[in-house]
């Protein structure tokens, strides 16, 4: 016990007292310093010896070299060392946390939102090209039929599908599966879209009185059915391509029923409202903002109309981004009509921005890409979009099929952008 016990006390002194640091240490007369260290660490061997329930006969045993300075010179470098390096750590991590959503922000901005924009506008406009070219109003019926019908399957049968290929399939049958189904539940939700876009089209026409009719309409059906925050899509908000919840991200609801392990009236009546009604007043809406664009924003110069658009739609998206969490706060502790007071208006500028943003970008891939060959064009930017968005993990996101009700939420009001954080998760799961 002789040989080890004086370092082991020293240690421990060490460790409990770390108020000798090595500035005030230095600070000092070197001449007064085994005074001060002797009184300062006096209280500390006390406690040290209390909590051991030594004896005195057992205290008057502690070694002189237990108040050594040269051990406790030693241990306090060791301190500061670890002291530095850990504050150089926090220091680095805050500021790589600082810069990541900066960067993130930036990456979603540009990438996601060019992705993203380009498959739908591929898809959209191959549609054009392909699906009725020459009866307007039998495509877009066709689409508005296609496009709900057949994506209701994969919103009721979500879990079914979850369970039946999320877990008990091997990785490579499941990326297979899952990317087909990514790309065929994409081209059904642009359907969804485009038909309800182009009836509006067909039987209102594209004057301003009709947008703003029409958007008008639609904003007061989603503020009854307290539907506005669904008006915002990506980048706004992301979906992760996590295998745990691949299928069943897909189900939405309504009137909040449950999956709760067989499918019964109940729930699959929820799910044919969620996707045959709570989406077209959101339809409608974008369809104003868009087409009021078209005829407001230099109509005379196709190259300054989409400018507009897109430096207003990268500006109110940034501004949206950087207020995200002040919006979270202010919303987190209110309910009712005192937090719809703060989320409705967030939310309009959000839509504003996400819609122009779309719009600049989708009418600069058609002035900038391939102009020339505008059927090649088309197939390159839904080929491309599609590939990037599953590429980057976030492939559901295309189908924009998340459905929310307004001033729900315990920790606020806010869309889910944490891309880096998710992904990080994933590789490390």
């Amino acid at each position: 016990m002789t040989q080890w016990f004086p370092s082991a006390f020293s240690l421990v002194v060490s460790r409990l007292s770390p108020s000798l640091t090595r500035d005030n240490r230095h600070a000092r007369d070197s001449s007064l310093e085994p005074f001060f260290f002797i009184r300062e660490r006096e209280p500390v061997i006390q406690a040290v010896t209390d909590i051991c329930g030594m004896s005195d006969a057992q205290k008057t045993c502690i070694p002189p070299n237990a108040l050594s300075t040269d051990v406790t010179h030693s241990a306090l470098d060791f301190q500061d060392e670890r002291r530095m390096s850990r504050t150089k750590d926090e220091g680095k991590a805050w500021v790589e946390g600082k810069s990541a959503k900066v960067l993130e922000g930036f990456f979603i901005i540009t990438v996601v939102g060019a992705f993203q924009v380009a498959a739908w506008r591929g898809i959209w406009q191959v549609t054009d090209e392909y699906v009725f070219p020459e009866h307007d109003g039998v495509s877009a019926f066709f689409c508005f039929v296609v496009g709900h019908v057949a994506m209701l399957p994969a919103i009721v049968f979500a879990h079914h599908l979850q369970d039946g290929l999320g877990g008990g399939t091997s990785t490579g049958l499941f990326v297979v599966i899952s990317r087909l189904y990514t790309a065929v539940c994409s081209v059904l939700a642009v359907w969804q879209w485009r038909g309800t876009w182009h009836l509006l089209n067909y039987y209102i026409g594209t004057s301003w009185e009709g947008f703003a009719s029409t958007g008008g309409v639609s904003l007061v059906a989603m503020i009854l059915l307290q539907i506005m925050v669904t008006i915002p899509c990506p980048p706004y908000g992301l979906e992760i391509d996590f295998r745990e919840t691949y299928f069943s991200n897909a189900d939405i609801s309504f009137f909040g029923i449950e999956w709760k392990g067989e499918l019964h009236a109940k729930y699959v009546v929820d799910r044919i409202f969620a996707v045959f009604i709570t989406f077209q007043p959101a339809i409608v809406f974008w369809r104003a903002i868009w087409g009021l664009q078209d005829l407001f924003f230099f109509p005379e110069n196709l190259v300054h109309n989409f400018l507009a658009s897109l430096v207003l739609g990268v500006v109110v998206t940034a501004v949206a981004f950087v207020t995200r969490t002040w919006i979270r706060r202010l919303t987190r502790e209110r309910k009712g009509i005192s937090r719809l007071v703060i989320e409705y208006p967030y939310v309009l500028f959000c839509a504003f921005g996400c819609i122009s943003l779309w719009r600049g970008i989708w009418e600069m891939f058609d002035i900038c890409l391939i102009p020339d060959d505008y059927s090649l064009s088309n197939k390159i930017t839904a080929v491309v979009g599609l590939i990037g968005m599953m590429a980057m993990y976030i492939g559901n996101t295309i189908a924009c099929r998340g459905l929310t009700r307004d001033g729900k939420g315990t920790n606020g009001h806010d869309y889910h952008r944490d891309y880096f954080e998710e992904i990080w998760r994933m590789i490390k799961t």
